[in-house]
């Protein structure tokens, strides 16, 4: 009599703990259903406030993604830039990257849910210059040619060369050049704590008083408007 209670007690409490651990899964599965939805909503609100020259900016959660924010004076939660341009209809987010899977370090052209994805990143902003039409497709045509020389990504940070960008300075002088200097994107001068972590991280023979465009320089404007910005976290 005493086995069969105790069996069936243990029965009992085996069944209550079952239960008890299908709920909490399950209520773990719904916080994270509930986290990818909101994720994807802010993707799909940004696609439909995107319009053609926008600036996007991202924080990736790399760790060089750290030290690139480092150098913007003004506001450092954005650690690249791209920028939005049609291509057959679709507006595609073309940047310059040195990231994994690009090891040519070639101009990439990507959907902005790419360009954006939550896995590596902590969250996107959208910025917008008034641009004419014509300015618009002078940008449009600079891109398209700088995609098809192809451009390379420039390990170097060297203003001086328009074959070989970075992030911030393709969208720098996309912007300058389709607008002929109406809108001007003011680069960053290097302090000296800055001129020494560039020739320590990159090995470059960077001074200070050398000039860098940060990703806060191409929005931080009284000209650029926020769009959207949106955080994953």
């Amino acid at each position: 009599m005493h086995s069969n209670f105790f069996s069936l007690t243990s029965l009992g409490c085996c069944f209550i703990l079952m239960i008890a651990f299908l709920h909490e899964d399950s209520v773990s599965n719904s916080g994270a259903d509930a986290i990818e939805s909101r994720i994807n909503g802010y993707i799909q609100t940004g696609a439909a406030l995107l319009k053609e020259g926008d600036i996007v900016v991202r924080m990736n959660q790399d760790p060089a993604s750290e030290f690139i924010r480092y150098f913007n004076k003004k506001d450092k939660k954005f650690s690249h830039a791209g920028l939005a341009i049609k291509d057959k209809g679709a507006l595609m987010i073309y940047h310059m990257a040195s990231e994994d899977g690009n090891p040519m370090k070639l101009m990439l052209r990507q959907k902005l849910d790419v360009f954006a994805e939550p896995r590596h990143n902590y969250g996107y902003a959208i910025y917008r210059y008034k641009l004419t039409a014509s300015e618009l497709n002078s940008m449009r045509q600079l891109i398209k040619y700088w995609y098809k020389l192809p451009v390379h990504f420039d390990t170097a940070f060297n203003l001086a060369s328009d074959n070989m960008l970075y992030c911030s300075e393709m969208v720098q002088k996309a912007i300058s050049k389709s607008t002929h200097n109406r809108i001007k994107i003011s680069a960053t001068n290097l302090n000296d704590l800055e001129a020494k972590v560039l020739n320590t991280y990159y090995k470059l023979p960077s001074q200070p008083g050398s000039k860098l465009i940060a990703i806060d320089d191409l929005y931080v404007n009284a000209e650029c408007e926020n769009i959207g910005q949106f955080s994953y976290q």
